[in-house]
């Protein structure tokens, strides 16, 4: 065989396998190729590729120093690298493709640490939501039961409220009929303490929704009642703008006989579509306000109509929208102060009660005014009534409109003596209620004086809306009572 020689590494590990490759045999003079097949033997290395300076050698060394690729005729013959630190172009190349291996094997251990660790956040995260769900579904559990029962203690107290009004307002018309006319010792508001424990329990109100129709393509004032509870009328007013909005605006009148108190009230508006019953809702809290005789609160909702009319809970041809409304305290404080009120006002119908029982000493007598849109000004005289002592009264009631508000309406009223008076004598005037039976707006005094005048305003649309009867007729009641000292 031909062996050739080379002075590198990759070579004298080729003859060594070339040799092992072979047998000797003892009884001969040559040598006997051995019987394991070649392809289980490790095979060469791959041709290097050739040098640039000297095409026929292959480039197969490299020297350190110049970080270059050399072959042996440069080593040997150039003058450059022979000083130079050499080494095998493949020892080169498997050095840094290991640590390019240990590179990327580096990188995906530490991927597969990552993942690891990614693996147990996850499970804690899974772990923390199903917790987590648990704690929700018994609060939401919690908070179904803890509502109804707070309804069902508003019911046990309305309940409550009502039995014991009803109540005492029976034993003060019982005791007024025995005494015969006699009017009965004056009966002191029912206190909180006097009602029972049942009726003291702090409850959060429920409010009320009342649904209706509103048309804001009308050319009058869309006005929606929402409640009259407590004594307190609340009017919800809607007001279209010019950019496809609506402004809501909150009116509320108190009855004259109440007091004044503050308190948190809320308001609720769902917009409904009726085909499928779903709602568009809108809240407001009405904080720290004052109930008095007559406001009204401009609240800065809007709600936008082009967003109404696309989502199909306003009629695009008629302009017409169906409303659920309602409005009430939103603490348990607020409704006790608006319990407390409309416990005074049952008391002072009570004390009407009591009034209209003493009117049997009075002569009394009536004003009508059939049509108060078309006698809203002017002079009017009610029929003379005539006292047990022979004496002749009147009425005479003036109607105006207010010269420096034009909402307010002007009532002055005269209770006269046809004649000569040396009597002393009591009176009352009063409007009556239209839709709550025993609410009067009163006047009553006494003297010597042959006539008496007390200019009253009052707001126009209250008189409109309250106390005119079937909607177009005023009517007012006098009384007088005469006696002399004896």
């Amino acid at each position: 065989f031909l062996i050739s020689f080379r002075l590198n590494n990759s070579y004298k590990k080729y003859i060594f396998c070339f040799r092992s490759s072979f047998g000797l045999i003892k009884r001969s003079n040559f040598f006997q190729p051995a019987m394991e097949p070649i392809e289980l033997r490790a095979l060469p290395p791959p041709t290097a590729a050739p040098c640039a300076q000297h095409p026929d050698h292959p480039q197969d060394l490299f020297c350190i120093t110049c970080n270059v690729g050399i072959c042996t005729e440069c080593l040997t013959r150039s003058p450059t690298h022979r000083r130079h630190t050499i080494d095998s172009l493949r020892v080169i190349r498997d050095d840094s493709s290991q640590q390019r291996l240990e590179s990327v094997a580096s990188t995906f251990r530490a991927l597969a640490e990552a993942n690891d660790e990614n693996s147990r956040t996850l499970q804690s995260v899974r772990t923390f939501e199903s917790d987590l769900l648990g704690q929700i579904g018994r609060l939401v559990l919690n908070a179904q039961e803890y509502v109804a029962g707070i309804h069902r203690k508003v019911a046990q107290q309305e309940v409550g409220w009502k039995s014991y009004l009803e109540r005492h307002a029976a034993e003060m018309r019982s005791g007024c009929l025995e005494g015969a006319g006699v009017p009965p010792p004056v009966t002191t508001v029912a206190k909180r303490d006097d009602c029972s424990s049942e009726m003291q329990r702090p409850i959060i109100p429920v409010i009320e929704m009342r649904q209706s129709i509103v048309n804001l393509r009308s050319d009058d004032l869309c006005n929606v009642v929402i409640s009259y509870e407590y004594g307190i009328t609340w009017n919800l007013q809607f007001t279209p703008q010019q950019d496809s909005h609506c402004e809501l605006t909150i009116s509320c009148r108190t009855s004259e006989e109440c007091g004044a108190f503050e308190g948190n009230f809320q308001l609720r508006l769902d917009v409904v579509r009726l085909e499928d019953q779903s709602v568009f809702t809108i809240r407001k809290s009405l904080k720290g306000l004052t109930m008095r005789r007559f406001f009204v609160i401009p609240t800065p909702t809007m709600i936008d109509t082009a967003e109404l009319e696309s989502k199909g809970f306003l009629s695009k041809d008629e302009g017409k929208m169906t409303v659920r409304v309602g409005i009430g305290p939103e603490d348990a404080q607020t409704e006790r102060n608006c319990l407390l009120t409309e416990q005074k006002l049952l008391q002072q119908r009570i004390d009407a009660l009591r009034e209209q029982l003493k009117r049997a000493n009075f002569t009394m007598g009536t004003l009508t005014i059939p049509d108060y849109f078309a006698q809203c000004d002017g002079q009017f005289h009610a029929k003379p009534i005539v006292t047990p002592n022979g004496s002749r009264w009147t009425l005479r009631l003036k109607l105006n409109q207010g010269s420096n508000n034009p909402n307010r309406t002007h009532l002055g009223v005269q209770i006269v003596k046809c004649g000569q008076n040396s009597t002393k004598h009591e009176f009352f005037v009063e409007l009556v209620h239209g839709k709550r039976p025993g609410i009067t707006l009163r006047l009553a005094g006494s003297g010597l004086v042959d006539a008496v005048e007390e200019p009253r305003f009052i707001e126009k649309k209250r008189l409109v809306e309250e106390f005119l009867l079937n909607g177009t007729r005023l009517e007012l009641g006098f009384g007088v009572r005469e006696w002399v000292d004896e």
